[in-house]
């Protein structure tokens, strides 16, 4: 039955080879497998973002990925989905390495024929059934890193300030490298904000997530004390963005890599979206002026479908105490609670950015961001030097926000 079809993605470059192989599979039961076939690797990493498949079959040597690279950077964008290699003759060695690596099985195309193929695509999902391999997280074989995705309600609530003093509060008080990345491709502010230096960028890492190693990861991001800061180009329209899914596969990347990554998502868009579906936790960041209200009410909606659990929302109120009318009606115009609120702090913000900094740690500001994102990150709040025991600062006001925002 035509539902009952193996779905297999075939990643072959050869159109001879590939052609044979799917003979083969019609040869052995015309009915019994639903083919798709990639030409290279970054190819294949688009269909297995789009599509659901059963089992992998991977050439080794493709046009943009060779040898045992290609088959580890297919097992960590699809960690779920069995893995059969193809092979020449002269690939034995690095066939074995890579099933020892996790692969199910290696296949010779000189000595293939219908019914061996047929019964190793099949006897590969068995095995990764019965392995429990399908039960590793889709971020790959580890998988324990964090998303914290930053969204504003509408422009102008300040999100990537938030964002950008976000990542910095939690590499501090972690005392490990964060991960902070620009996903705003129209605005490209975090670049600014904390004045990154280098060339590259999102675009760049976008496009060459199946060649994201250790030295070409270095050099794509700008490195901190504690943060890595992999900023945006500021496209405002002009050229095409990579699909959706390779956003996905970066964002898998960086929770493979980073216990914590902050995304600062700048407005919600296809791409965005996808980014959103990730995320441990998402900060819908807004303020109490009507149109921002209303606009995180209606964006609150647009997060919900997109199956995002409420109580991975928290809401950020941002300067606060600038529309002090608009703070008293706030939770009846945007149909939720506030779980933090954020000092207006336009002078000691505008001052730090005129020096090429963030605002410092021990600022009004500073303490309430940290404050924050030791909530978010599990931590204990911590206590500013110099105050008394019972001083509450800006912390998260809510108990209800408290408790899902440490969860």
């Amino acid at each position: 039955m035509a539902d009952q079809a193996l779905r297999v993605l075939l990643v072959e470059d050869n159109p001879g080879d590939a052609v044979l192989f799917q003979e083969m599979l019609a040869e052995a039961d015309p009915d019994g497998f639903s083919l798709r076939r990639a030409e290279t690797l970054l190819e294949a990493l688009d269909q297995v973002a789009e599509f659901s498949f059963d089992v992998i079959a991977l050439d080794l040597n493709l046009p943009d990925s060779h040898g045992l690279e290609t088959f580890t950077a297919m097992r960590s964008y699809a960690p779920r989905t069995p893995v059969v290699l193809l092979t020449g003759n002269d690939d034995d060695a690095m066939a074995v390495a890579a099933v020892e690596a996790g692969a199910e099985d290696y296949l010779v195309k000189d000595n293939l024929d219908a019914e061996r193929l047929a019964q190793a695509l099949r006897y590969a999902v068995v095995r990764h059934h019965r392995s429990g391999r399908r039960d590793e997280p889709p971020g790959g074989d580890s998988g324990g890193g964090k998303l914290i995705a930053v969204v504003g309600s509408r422009g102008g609530t300040g999100s990537t300030t938030v964002a950008c003093h976000l990542a910095e509060a939690a590499a501090r008080l972690h005392g490990e490298r964060v991960l902070l990345m620009d996903l705003d491709v129209e605005g490209g502010n975090v670049g600014f904000l904390v004045q990154t230096q280098g060339p590259y960028g999102l675009i760049d890492a976008v496009e060459n997530v199946h060649r994201l190693e250790e030295t070409f990861w270095r050099s794509l991001v700008d490195e901190r004390e504690q943060l890595d800061v992999l900023p945006s180009p500021a496209l405002l329209g002009r050229g095409e963005l990579p699909p959706a899914g390779r956003f996905r596969h970066l964002v898998r990347f960086a929770k493979n890599r980073y216990a914590w990554t902050v995304a600062d998502l700048g407005r919600l868009t296809r791409h965005t979206a996808v980014v959103m579906q990730e995320a441990d936790r998402v900060l819908l960041v807004t303020t109490s002026d009507l149109a921002a209200m209303h606009s995180a009410r209606r964006l609150l909606g647009a997060i919900g479908e997109l199956g995002v659990p409420a109580a991975a929302v928290t809401i950020v109120r941002n300067w606060a105490g600038r529309w002090r009318e608009g703070e008293r009606i706030f939770e009846d115009v945007v149909k939720a609670q506030v779980a933090a609120s954020l000092p207006s702090a336009e002078k000691e913000l505008t001052e730090a950015c005129t020096q090429g900094r963030l605002a410092r740690p021990e600022s009004e500001f500073g303490k309430a961001v940290s404050s924050l994102a030791a909530q978010l990150t599990g931590l204990p709040v911590p206590e500013p030097a110099g105050r008394k025991a019972g001083w509450k600062g800006w912390r998260l006001f809510s108990r209800q926000a408290e408790v899902r925002a440490g969860g």
